[in-house]
């Protein structure tokens, strides 16, 4: 019988090393500059919301919660170790986190009112969020655990998907109803409101930048009954205001949120027929595709990544 030849042998061996490797599951390391965290309708035929985690180069999607509730608007902890969302899953709107591993599930709020759009502070200390009480809704600020919520406005208006600046000195927000809201900002303590973009049709979910000088948005329109919309960034100051996408009045580019480096944005848009995650950098250029569902993906957020053990 004549032998293998050892170079065969080891040629063979590597290429199912190869092919090993090649269909090894790709873990959740970061890959493509950090973690990017969203909820998707994905699973049961748009019914039930759950919240996904992947590598920022639409990689290792993960799901974490999974429940028959609704759990929306996710936020990354600024050093990506850390969810907070919304659920119904205790009966109304409430804010909870979880860890990126999975692990460490925690209900923050319990009121009867209902709660939205929780974002971290920049130094991952405090929550803003906003919670709907006396019909409109208005801003609050607790500390990280919970603990020690505040009002921040008052007022007979709507305040809507707050945002504190990097530096924690500012609120930006938006104010009005739908389909019209402007764009205002305010000290933190909810001192000296004031416009910053005011124009036609609906300025919202708007997002500072990580060095504070620029801030992104929704620019939406609603016509005969359907709605467009494009995501625009806006200087600090209200200057310079600009369209980076171009929906060319078809479908819905929205939802803005920056990379932890500040160069490029990731955001929703319809234009494949159902809302997905695209990236693109900070000047609209190169918008790539991360997610294929055939559901619904919404409100994607960015952070580094840091592995967490479960607890």
């Amino acid at each position: 019988m004549r032998k293998k030849s050892p170079i065969i042998g080891g040629i063979v061996g590597l290429a199912a090393a190869a092919i090993a490797l090649q269909n090894a599951p790709i873990p959740l390391d970061g890959r493509g500059g950090g973690i990017i965290a969203f909820y998707s309708e994905k699973r049961d035929s748009c019914q039930n919301a759950e919240i996904y985690v992947m590598n920022a180069d639409g990689t290792a999607e993960t799901n974490l919660t999974n429940n028959p509730a609704q759990d929306l608007s996710p936020d990354l902890s600024p050093d990506g170790s850390c969810i907070v969302f919304i659920s119904n899953r205790d009966g109304n709107d409430e804010i909870y986190t979880i860890k990126t591993d999975g692990s460490s599930l925690k209900r923050l709020t319990n009121s009867a009112c209902q709660e939205a759009y929780p974002f971290w502070s920049s130094d991952g200390a405090k929550i803003i969020y906003c919670a709907r009480k006396n019909g409109n809704w208005d801003v609050y600020l607790m500390n990280g655990d919970g603990s020690d919520s505040i009002r921040i406005t008052d007022t007979p208006a709507n305040e809507e998907w707050a945002h504190l600046s990097p530096d924690m000195k500012t609120i930006v927000y938006a104010t009005g109803n739908f389909p019209d809201y402007d764009l205002f900002v305010m000290n933190s303590d909810g001192s000296r409101p004031r416009p910053l973009l005011t124009l036609p049709n609906a300025q919202a979910f708007p997002k500072w930048s990580r060095d504070g000088k620029t801030i992104a948005h929704n620019f939406g329109v609603f016509s005969s009954g359907s709605f467009t919309g494009d995501v625009s960034l806006v200087n600090a100051d209200g200057s310079n205001s600009r369209k980076i996408t171009d929906s060319q009045g078809r479908c819905i580019n929205e939802n803005p949120y920056w990379s932890p480096d500040g160069q490029r944005i990731v955001f929703q848009s319809n234009r494949s027929g159902n809302f997905q995650i695209y990236v693109m950098n900070a000047d609209g250029s190169q918008s790539k595709r991360l997610t294929h569902h055939g559901g619904n993906d919404y409100w994607p957020c960015w952070a580094p990544y840091r592995f967490h053990q479960k607890s």
